[in-house]
């Protein structure tokens, strides 16, 4: 300790420590490295003394919405294997065969019932009209239905009901108990029609979502086939009673409803998510607590229920012109089909002497041309998948009417082919046996090419559509067979065919008519979205930028002005010259480039070495100071008192980076950043998940999207769709910012925190 008491600094020999923010020197004072070394352990020392920033959990009210974990989610029923995926397929079509097997298979068992109820001819046609008409209550609980509480859960429930049923139908001991549970057997038994459309589009893409349900398509009229083929052996049976054809209908019932307890999973992926929700919000109920699905905002509300399942379907029965057209025209076919089962005892039976065994077979016909159709309707697919990615997902829905045009002009020649040889008994029975094909075929390629139409061209609102259009088409199916025995009988057959030939020639031009004004009329509907215009538009635009660019690539020279330019020169001196010229130009011009871009290289280096510079003048001037300090005062003298509190300003690079907070806790299924979309009006729209994932697979990003709308009720919203890295929003947000569609004002990505 010197004599004044003042203590010397640790490695300073030669006086008190210096004034705040100069660092002490060691023996060598004009040594770098020493001084940045005691820089950096000052700078150590004071972030020591810095308080540690405390960081604290903003707590929010904002519901957040739960996606899938990622593209690849196995919960996510996209991500089925496809073994699992076709396994659902074939639940879906047996299911659907066994539904349309019970329509018809009692059919050919009328006269049974005539003589144990005696009762008259049109009564027993009640057993299919009221079966049928319960295809018309059914869609209003189970399309609704499997909305809200699943497809699995609905179509368990409809058909273990459905198969119960049969018991009362067989032990019944009045014709009324027979009609009023062939009813109720009709309205449960149509889930599956109703359902198994939703199921093939949960589980597959657009490109396997054409064969699957093409598949289907062919199902829904195997089964009325099929039924009077069963139930003609079972009648003709003295063995057996009249009841054993609804015990066969119910083991057949109870096999597939089985095979649906096994082998289908729940695939309706809102209904998922609430359960991922419920599950998270139950597991940590503190941190989850914000966590929801959007099938959880749905108006769960009566009013909300009936607008979805009532009101929505009718509304747009009333106001779309493409769907008014097409219910008429599938409603007579659907009643051609069922006026067939009575029709054919007339030209078979009555004309022909066929027997009730015999006359069932002709209806393997039907079977026939439902599978021919069924092929037919998978080559369109194929042709239509090739477009797919060209069109980002959704391909023109006209392009689905190609079998519905073949369709219906096999209908009328299928009709009068019918009749007019079915008449008469000399023409052999093979004759009007091979018509069936023609109208088996004709009715399910009809049938599926208009149902597939109005999928694609409604889309989320598809369900709607084809609810009313499921109601009308039924209703007009069960009354057609109560009346088509009288009309065979009256007109006779010839003419009774030729009636139906006509009207179904009438109808035949509205399947080409949509084929060519289809779009121009989907560009004034209130619930057609029309995706494939807004694409067509784009594609239009492009094919525009290519075909200038072409032009001005292949351009040619106009001889008129060649020979203008030319008039000038005299001869080919003259020409070589002004080449010549030319050429200096254009070496002038390389040279001015190639100096400016040395300069614009020197400058970048004499800026780089004025940084150099700079710190060196900065590390000098540092160094004097601590010079001028030695000299002022030394060991055993009072210290200076400095004049002002200047302090060196640090250099960067010798500096450690500054303390970083921690991030804060983030919650495991929330999205950092959105891509905002508006204004639009989703006020018409039920699934909202289901509306972001359309706009999302357009970039083949639609598994992990988690998206939200925010805006007053009936409009404008604003469409945001959150993500979970910055990466994928950008992502999203360049394939739409090259070519955004024109219905949005904004598209912008933020940051969710």
């Amino acid at each position: 300790m010197p004599g004044n008491g003042f203590p010397l600094h640790p490695g300073y020999r030669h006086g008190p420590p210096p004034p705040p923010g100069l660092a002490p020197l060691d023996e060598d004072v004009n040594d770098e490295s020493a001084i940045e070394m005691r820089n950096v352990r000052d700078a150590e020392k004071n972030e020591k003394k810095m308080p540690e920033p405390e960081v604290h959990e903003v707590p929010t009210n904002e519901p957040v919405a739960v996606s899938w974990d990622g593209p690849d989610d196995p919960q996510n029923p996209q991500n089925f294997s496809n073994s699992k995926k076709w396994v659902i397929t074939a639940v879906c079509c047996a299911l659907t065969v066994n539904a349309t097997f019970a329509s018809s298979a009692p059919s050919l068992a009328g006269d049974r019932l005539i003589t144990r109820f005696n009762i008259s001819e049109e009564v027993s046609d009640l057993v299919t009209a009221l079966f049928l008409m319960g295809y018309v209550l059914g869609p209003v609980f189970w399309g609704s239905g499997s909305e809200m509480f699943g497809r699995r859960y609905v179509l368990l429930i409809a058909m273990c009901s459905y198969t119960i049923l049969f018991v009362g139908q067989g032990v019944a001991t009045n014709i009324q108990t027979v009609l009023i549970l062939r009813f109720f057997s009709g309205a449960f038994a149509v889930a599956p029609l109703i359902t198994s459309g939703g199921i093939l589009a949960d589980v597959w893409n657009a490109q396997g979502r054409g064969y699957a349900t093409s598949l289907f398509g062919g199902c829904v009229f195997l089964g009325p086939s099929l039924g009077p083929l069963v139930g003609g052996f079972v009648a003709a049976d003295p063995r057996l009673g009249w009841e054993w054809i609804y015990w066969v209908m119910m083991i057949f019932a109870g096999a597939c409803t089985l095979f649906a307890i096994v082998c289908l999973p729940e695939t309706y992926g809102p209904v998922l998510l609430t359960r991922k929700a419920v599950r998270l919000r139950k597991e940590d109920p503190i941190t989850n607590r914000n966590l929801f699905s959007d099938h959880e905002k749905l108006d769960s509300s009566p009013h909300g229920i009936l607008e979805r399942t009532l009101y929505r379907p009718w509304k747009m029965m009333a106001k779309e012109p493409i769907l008014i057209l097409i219910t008429v025209y599938m409603s007579v076919v659907y009643g051609i089909l069922y006026a067939l089962f009575e029709a054919f005892p007339v030209i078979f039976i009555e004309t022909r002497g066929f027997t009730i065994t015999q006359q069932g077979l002709l209806f393997i016909g039907i079977g026939i041309g439902s599978v021919l159709t069924t092929f037919m309707n998978l080559y369109f697919a194929k042709q239509v998948n090739k477009i797919i990615p060209k069109w980002k997902g959704f391909p023109p829905a006209e392009l689905r009417l190609y079998s519905a045009m073949i369709g219906s002009v096999m209908l009328v020649i299928g009709s009068f082919w019918l009749g007019w040889t079915g008449n008469y008994a000399s023409v052999p029975w093979y004759v009007p046996g091979i018509s069936t094909v023609f109208v088996g075929m004709a009715i399910s390629a009809i049938f599926t090419s208009l149902i597939t139409y109005i999928v694609d061209t409604y889309l989320l609102l598809a369900a709607s559509a084809l609810a009313s259009n499921t109601m009308i088409r039924s209703l007009v199916g069960s009354v057609f067979p109560l009346f088509t025995v009288q009309m065979y009988h009256n007109l006779g057959i010839n003419w009774a065919s030729t009636l139906i030939a006509l009207i179904s020639l009438l109808l035949a031009p509205i399947p080409f008519l949509f084929f060519k004004y289809g779009a121009r009329i989907r560009q004034h509907s209130q619930f057609a979205p029309c995706l494939d215009l807004k694409i067509a538009k784009q594609i239009q635009e492009q094919e525009e930028v290519q075909r200038s660019r072409s032009r001005s690539s292949n351009a040619t020279v106009n001889p008129a002005q060649v020979e203008e330019a030319v008039e000038p020169l005299d001869d080919s001196r003259a020409v070589n010259a002004a080449l010549l010229e030319n050429i200096q130009h254009l070496t002038n011009t390389v040279s001015e480039v190639q100096y400016l871009l040395n300069e614009a290289i020197s400058s970048q280096v004499a800026s780089s070495q004025s940084q150099r510079e700079l710190v060196d003048a900065i590390r000098q001037l540092r160094s004097s100071i601590h010079s001028r300090r030695d000299s002022v005062y030394s060991i055993g003298q009072d210290p200076i008192t400095p004049q002002s509190s200047y302090q060196m300003p640090p250099i960067p690079e010798l500096y450690a980076p500054p303390l970083q907070a921690p991030a804060p806790t983030k919650r495991p299924t929330t999205h950092e950043w959105s891509v905002r979309m508006g204004p639009i009006d989703l006020s018409a729209v039920s699934d909202l998940h289901g509306t972001a994932l359309s706009f999302a697979r357009m970039t083949r990003r639609g598994n992990q999207i988690s998206p939200q709308v925010r805006g007053r009720k009936g409009g404008p919203h604003i469409l945001i769709m959150s993500w979970k890295t910055e990466e994928e929003a950008r992502a999203f947000y360049e394939a739409w910012s090259e070519e955004p569609p024109a219905d949005y004002a904004t598209l912008s990505v933020v940051p969710n925190f």
